[in-house]
Protein backbone atom coordinates (compact mmCIF):
# COMPACT_ATOMS: atom_id res chain seq x y z
CA UNK A 1 0.00 0.00 0.00
CA UNK A 2 1.04 3.46 -0.86
CA UNK A 3 0.46 4.83 2.89
CA UNK A 4 0.25 1.87 4.99
CA UNK A 5 -0.98 3.53 8.34
CA UNK A 6 -4.52 5.00 6.72
CA UNK A 7 -7.24 3.78 8.84
CA UNK A 8 -9.16 0.22 7.48
CA UNK A 9 -12.12 2.79 6.26
CA UNK A 10 -10.11 4.34 3.55
CA UNK A 11 -11.13 2.29 0.50
CA UNK A 12 -9.39 4.85 -2.65
CA UNK A 13 -8.02 7.61 -3.20
CA UNK A 14 -5.72 9.02 -5.80
CA UNK A 15 -2.30 10.38 -6.56
CA UNK A 16 -1.46 13.81 -7.98
CA UNK A 17 2.11 13.84 -9.23
CA UNK A 18 5.06 16.51 -7.84
CA UNK A 19 1.79 17.79 -5.42
CA UNK A 20 4.46 19.65 -2.93
CA UNK A 21 3.88 21.99 -0.06
CA UNK A 22 6.55 24.69 0.93
CA UNK A 23 7.04 27.27 4.00
CA UNK A 24 4.45 29.63 3.51
CA UNK A 25 7.17 32.61 4.89
CA UNK A 26 10.27 31.41 3.65
CA UNK A 27 9.20 31.98 -0.09
CA UNK A 28 8.30 35.51 0.05
CA UNK A 29 10.86 36.52 2.40
CA UNK A 30 13.33 35.02 -0.25
CA UNK A 31 11.41 37.24 -2.98
CA UNK A 32 11.84 40.23 -0.67
CA UNK A 33 15.32 39.99 -0.35
CA UNK A 34 15.95 39.46 -3.68
CA UNK A 35 13.52 42.56 -4.39
CA UNK A 36 15.70 44.48 -2.14
CA UNK A 37 18.54 43.30 -4.13
CA UNK A 38 17.52 44.64 -7.51
CA UNK A 39 16.83 48.58 -5.87
CA UNK A 40 13.67 48.18 -4.13
CA UNK A 41 12.46 49.86 -1.83
CA UNK A 42 10.34 48.12 1.16
CA UNK A 43 8.26 50.66 3.25
CA UNK A 44 7.08 48.35 5.85
CA UNK A 45 3.82 49.66 8.52
CA UNK A 46 3.35 52.64 5.49
CA UNK A 47 -0.88 52.54 5.50
CA UNK A 48 -1.86 53.17 1.95
CA UNK A 49 -4.39 56.05 2.55
CA UNK A 50 -5.03 57.21 -1.31
CA UNK A 51 -3.77 57.10 -4.67
CA UNK A 52 -3.28 58.82 -8.05
CA UNK A 53 -2.16 57.36 -11.42
CA UNK A 54 -0.95 59.19 -14.13
CA UNK A 55 -0.84 56.77 -17.20
CA UNK A 56 2.91 55.94 -15.96
CA UNK A 57 3.39 56.20 -12.37
CA UNK A 58 1.48 56.04 -8.99
CA UNK A 59 1.93 58.26 -6.11
CA UNK A 60 0.42 56.81 -3.18
CA UNK A 61 -0.61 58.82 -0.28
CA UNK A 62 0.65 57.22 2.74
CA UNK A 63 0.68 57.92 6.62
CA UNK A 64 4.29 58.80 5.94
CA UNK A 65 4.48 61.05 3.14
CA UNK A 66 4.08 60.37 -0.43
CA UNK A 67 5.07 57.02 -2.25
CA UNK A 68 6.12 57.04 -6.70
CA UNK A 69 6.13 54.09 -8.41
CA UNK A 70 6.05 53.00 -11.94
CA UNK A 71 4.10 49.34 -10.14
CA UNK A 72 2.20 48.79 -7.63
CA UNK A 73 1.34 45.72 -6.27
CA UNK A 74 -1.90 45.45 -3.66
CA UNK A 75 -0.45 42.50 -0.88
CA UNK A 76 -2.78 43.48 1.62
CA UNK A 77 -4.03 40.34 1.74
CA UNK A 78 -6.76 40.75 4.56
CA UNK A 79 -7.20 44.47 3.96
CA UNK A 80 -6.82 43.61 0.10
CA UNK A 81 -10.31 45.65 -0.71
CA UNK A 82 -9.90 48.51 1.02
CA UNK A 83 -6.76 48.96 -0.26
CA UNK A 84 -8.44 48.69 -3.78
CA UNK A 85 -11.06 51.17 -2.87
CA UNK A 86 -8.36 53.53 -1.97
CA UNK A 87 -6.94 53.23 -4.63
CA UNK A 88 -9.34 53.04 -7.49
CA UNK A 89 -12.61 54.07 -6.03
CA UNK A 90 -14.19 50.79 -5.71
CA UNK A 91 -13.25 47.04 -4.93
CA UNK A 92 -14.07 44.13 -7.54
CA UNK A 93 -14.15 41.83 -4.06
CA UNK A 94 -14.96 41.70 -0.49
CA UNK A 95 -12.90 40.16 1.84
CA UNK A 96 -13.84 37.48 4.57
CA UNK A 97 -11.27 36.42 7.05
CA UNK A 98 -11.67 33.01 7.07
CA UNK A 99 -9.46 31.40 10.32
CA UNK A 100 -7.56 28.19 9.85
CA UNK A 101 -6.40 26.46 12.74
CA UNK A 102 -3.32 23.79 12.64
CA UNK A 103 -2.03 20.51 15.15
CA UNK A 104 1.79 20.06 14.82
CA UNK A 105 2.90 17.22 15.71
CA UNK A 106 6.72 16.40 16.66
CA UNK A 107 8.74 14.99 13.97
CA UNK A 108 8.44 11.18 15.10
CA UNK A 109 5.04 11.61 13.86
CA UNK A 110 6.22 11.98 10.48
CA UNK A 111 6.82 8.83 9.41
CA UNK A 112 3.29 7.92 9.55
CA UNK A 113 3.01 9.76 6.18
CA UNK A 114 4.64 9.54 2.67
CA UNK A 115 1.87 11.95 0.94
CA UNK A 116 -0.31 14.68 1.42
CA UNK A 117 -3.13 13.23 2.74
CA UNK A 118 -6.56 15.73 1.85
CA UNK A 119 -10.05 14.02 2.30
CA UNK A 120 -12.86 14.84 -0.28
CA UNK A 121 -13.46 19.01 -0.32
CA UNK A 122 -16.84 20.70 0.67
CA UNK A 123 -18.48 23.85 0.06
CA UNK A 124 -16.63 25.49 2.26
CA UNK A 125 -12.89 24.18 2.40
CA UNK A 126 -10.39 22.00 0.81
CA UNK A 127 -10.78 19.78 3.91
CA UNK A 128 -8.43 19.27 6.16
CA UNK A 129 -4.92 18.02 5.36
CA UNK A 130 -2.29 15.63 7.26
CA UNK A 131 0.94 15.95 5.70
CA UNK A 132 4.64 16.60 6.39
CA UNK A 133 6.07 19.95 7.21
CA UNK A 134 8.92 21.42 5.13
CA UNK A 135 10.47 21.28 8.54
CA UNK A 136 9.89 17.21 9.21
CA UNK A 137 6.84 17.59 11.50
CA UNK A 138 3.00 16.49 10.74
CA UNK A 139 0.53 18.88 10.25
CA UNK A 140 -3.04 18.25 10.93
CA UNK A 141 -5.37 21.17 9.77
CA UNK A 142 -6.38 23.91 8.71
CA UNK A 143 -9.92 24.73 9.56
CA UNK A 144 -11.93 27.00 7.68
CA UNK A 145 -13.91 29.56 10.18
CA UNK A 146 -15.53 32.47 8.87
CA UNK A 147 -15.52 35.86 11.21
CA UNK A 148 -15.91 39.19 10.60
CA UNK A 149 -12.69 40.15 12.55
CA UNK A 150 -9.49 41.07 10.14
CA UNK A 151 -6.77 40.88 13.24
CA UNK A 152 -7.01 38.68 15.49
CA UNK A 153 -6.93 34.59 14.94
CA UNK A 154 -7.57 32.89 18.67
CA UNK A 155 -6.95 28.98 19.43
CA UNK A 156 -9.97 27.41 20.65
CA UNK A 157 -9.26 23.68 22.93
CA UNK A 158 -12.60 22.51 21.43
CA UNK A 159 -11.10 23.07 18.16
CA UNK A 160 -7.81 22.13 18.20
CA UNK A 161 -9.39 18.63 20.20
CA UNK A 162 -11.17 18.10 17.10
CA UNK A 163 -8.22 18.66 14.76
CA UNK A 164 -6.87 15.63 16.42
CA UNK A 165 -9.86 13.07 16.09
CA UNK A 166 -9.55 14.11 12.65
CA UNK A 167 -6.01 13.32 12.78
CA UNK A 168 -6.11 9.95 14.29
CA UNK A 169 -8.91 9.29 12.41
CA UNK A 170 -6.98 9.45 8.73
CA UNK A 171 -4.05 8.04 10.61
CA UNK A 172 -4.65 5.72 13.48
CA UNK A 173 -1.25 5.27 14.72
CA UNK A 174 -1.25 9.56 15.24
CA UNK A 175 -2.92 8.59 18.98
CA UNK A 176 -0.60 8.99 21.45
CA UNK A 177 2.20 11.41 19.39
CA UNK A 178 3.30 14.45 20.89
CA UNK A 179 2.18 18.21 19.85
CA UNK A 180 4.83 20.41 19.42
CA UNK A 181 3.03 23.36 18.46
CA UNK A 182 -0.63 24.60 17.52
CA UNK A 183 -1.68 27.76 15.75
CA UNK A 184 -4.40 30.01 14.03
CA UNK A 185 -3.82 32.38 11.04
CA UNK A 186 -6.14 34.11 8.83
CA UNK A 187 -6.38 34.38 4.82
CA UNK A 188 -8.15 36.59 2.87
CA UNK A 189 -10.82 34.70 1.31
CA UNK A 190 -13.75 36.19 -1.14
CA UNK A 191 -17.47 35.63 -1.53
CA UNK A 192 -16.06 33.00 -4.19
CA UNK A 193 -14.38 29.72 -4.40
CA UNK A 194 -11.06 31.05 -6.26
CA UNK A 195 -8.50 32.49 -4.88
CA UNK A 196 -7.69 36.47 -5.50
CA UNK A 197 -4.61 36.82 -7.00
Amino acid sequence: ACEPNLASGVRAGFRVPGESLIDPWTAPHAYLLQAIENGAIVHRGCEVEGGDFDGRRWTLSTADGPVRARFVINAAGLFGDIVDRRLLGESAFSIRPRKGQFVVYDKPAAALASHILLPVPTEVTKGVVVCRTAFGNLLVGPTAEEQKDRETAALDAGILQGLRDRGEAILPALAGHDVTSIYAGLRPATETKAYRI
